[in-house]
């Protein structure tokens, strides 16, 4: 009589600290390394992946400061970076524009992030833009709140 493999039998013994080494669907190799942590959890280590859902990506000393970033919302989904840039370069510095995207589309998902390099800028910009039609759509424009 033949016994049923249990899942389990099917996993490979191998070392859960090792790099994986894994090519993505756009043919770029990507390493993940693992490492212990303090509490002797594994945890990604130096050359790992972004991290994935559920992790967050704000580090303590190297986080953003977010007291000049706009958040802009009630965007068509043709909207481009470079139509952001065009809507808000006018009012000063533009340091860094997020446009939220579909993965499998690649359309807007409907909203922004623009960071200005003084508050003054985006404080001008906030007031300007908001409630601005723009693309058939009124746009809606809020300071970004820190997580």
């Amino acid at each position: 009589m033949q016994t049923k493999s249990s899942w389990a039998d099917d996993i490979e013994d191998e070392d859960p600290y090792q790099p994986k080494v894994f090519t993505d669907e756009n043919g770029i190799k990507n390493i993940i390394e693992y490492k212990e942590n303090d509490a002797g959890k594994k945890v990604k280590g130096p050359g790992a992946a972004p991290p994935s859902a559920g992790e967050s990506m704000r580090g303590g000393a190297d986080r953003r400061d977010d007291n000049c970033t706009l958040r802009v919302t009630n965007l068509s989904e043709d909207v481009t970076d470079n139509d952001i840039h065009d809507l808000f370069r006018r009012f000063g510095n533009i340091t860094r524009v997020f446009l939220a995207r579909d993965r499998e589309t690649r359309m807007c998902k409907g909203f922004a992030f623009v960071s200005f390099a003084d508050r003054e800028d985006a404080d001008r910009a906030q007031q300007a833009v908001n409630g601005y039609g723009y693309d058939n759509l009124i746009l809606r424009v809020e300071f970004a709140r820190s997580q």
